[in-house]
């Protein structure tokens, strides 16, 4: 049995102190709402002292260091094996959480044993929504106008509607905080380490769903986001890595058909 409610990990790459700030919030929301939590943090080669930086902040957190810039997915990888909670908790550096938001996530996946992943709903810093959610991609989804999109259907939403508070499933959700339940990732297996920065977690949410799990959006996981600031400083061209695994995820669901909800949109 699980002794620990959450396992976070966050991927850190020269922001130490953005790190720092996004360990703060999870510790102080863990001790608030009285949940077993440790934290995991994989460091993606950095160069300028944040290793350091880290300790000397939080000497009790677990630290994997790899020598290169290995990517997201496989620096996720290496401490997801290692991580030990009931449900695991991917956190970008740039992501603060509110208070209540593991609370909200728990609750959620106790509330309903279909949940696979769960992601939060991101605020930015002035507190306006930020996208959270989005369609699998799709022919549709990559040449037609996406508000057009957005006006016609419900599944191809990004944002949390107003009035809602409930979770509501979606295709998939924003990996700056999703969470996933410890029995959906012994099913569908880490990430994929093909992809080196981008569409990883839409890649993970089809595959839960594809299994009948499913991805929920959690209104209530409120989670402050700045929206980029943790890949400020990545090495890659951010572009061309981004068409480039946008191919890969096409090329890796060609002819599957898009997984169906297993209920109701709101």
């Amino acid at each position: 049995m699980n002794t620990l409610d959450f396992s976070v990990i966050l991927v850190n790459w020269n922001t130490a102190d953005l790190t720092c700030r996004a360990i703060d919030s999870v510790l102080e929301d863990a001790n608030h709402s009285n949940l077993a939590t440790e934290v995991l943090v994989v460091d993606n080669g950095s160069t300028e002292g944040s290793v350091e930086a880290i300790r000397a902040n939080h000497p009790g957190i677990e630290i994997l260091e790899n020598t290169l810039n290995l990517g997201f997915a496989r620096a996720v990888n290496r401490a997801v094996w290692k991580a030990t909670g009931e449900f695991i908790l991917l956190l970008n550096t740039d992501a603060i959480l509110r208070p209540g938001a593991l609370a909200a996530f728990k609750s959620a996946f106790d509330g309903d044993p279909q949940i696979g992943i769960a992601g939060g709903a991101l605020i930015s810093p002035d507190g306006s929504k930020q996208n959270c959610v989005a369609p699998f991609p799709s022919l549709a989804t990559e040449l037609i106008n996406k508000s057009l999109l957005r006006s016609f259907s419900k599944r191809h939403r990004s944002k949390v509607p107003d009035g809602v508070t409930e979770p509501f499933e979606v295709d998939s959700v924003i990996g700056a905080s999703l969470a996933i339940r410890g029995k959906t990732l012994a099913a569908i297996g880490g990430l994929d380490e093909r992809f080196f920065f981008f569409f990883e977690e839409t890649d993970w949410c089809y595959q839960c769903r594809k299994l009948g799990w499913k991805v929920v959006c959690v209104p209530q996981a409120v989670v402050e986001h700045g929206q980029g600031e943790s890949s400020k400083p990545v090495l890659v061209d951010t572009r061309v890595e981004f068409y480039r695994s946008r191919y890969r995820y096409f090329q890796k669901t060609m002819g599957n058909s898009r997984p169906r909800s297993s209920s109701k949109a709101c």
